[in-house]
């Protein structure tokens, strides 16, 4: 074997190991973004148990606000607030806000279910509004996380 030929064979081979080593450092980022994105999911769950607990310890009562966003004041602290049965609170790891839904039970409107959700990274809602609104089991759909509690207040 010449030396001509030993070269060829040591660039062939610092090739290959360059090729692996490319292909090793792609699936380690990979992998990176895989478990990133799991963390970021399980932030928004975390978040989600949360706001659903502050949500259910307020009896769904807030302040009233006014159109400049100015918080409303009265001499009773119970007449400036009101309850809203659905909204917007809080915000999830993609930096957009949490939706919520509260749905009464017919019998006892101090009972019933209550759904907070993320419409994940892509801020699309994924899961149909007929799932989150007229069903008692939910079940998200796509990169949509949430949590349906029963509460009784």
């Amino acid at each position: 074997m010449n030396k001509n030929q030993k070269n060829q064979i040591k660039l062939a081979s610092f090739s290959i190991l360059g090729l692996c080593f490319v292909a090793l450092m792609v699936f380690l980022n990979q992998n990176q973004n895989v478990n990133t994105e799991k963390g970021l999911q399980t932030k928004a769950l975390e978040r989600v148990e949360i706001y659903a607990q502050r949500l259910i310890d307020s009896k769904f009562m807030f302040e009233q606000t006014g159109r400049s966003g100015a918080v409303s004041r009265s001499l009773a602290s119970e007449a400036s607030k009101q309850e809203i049965l659905e909204g917007k609170l809080g915000i999830d790891p993609w930096g957009h806000p949490f939706q919520y839904f509260v749905k009464k039970n017919a019998n006892n409107p101090n009972a019933g279910k209550l759904i907070v959700w993320s419409k994940g990274e892509d801020n699309t809602l994924q899961t149909t509004n007929d799932m989150i609104n007229k069903n008692l089991k939910v079940s998200f759909s796509g990169d949509d996380f949430g949590t349906s509690i029963d509460f009784k207040l």
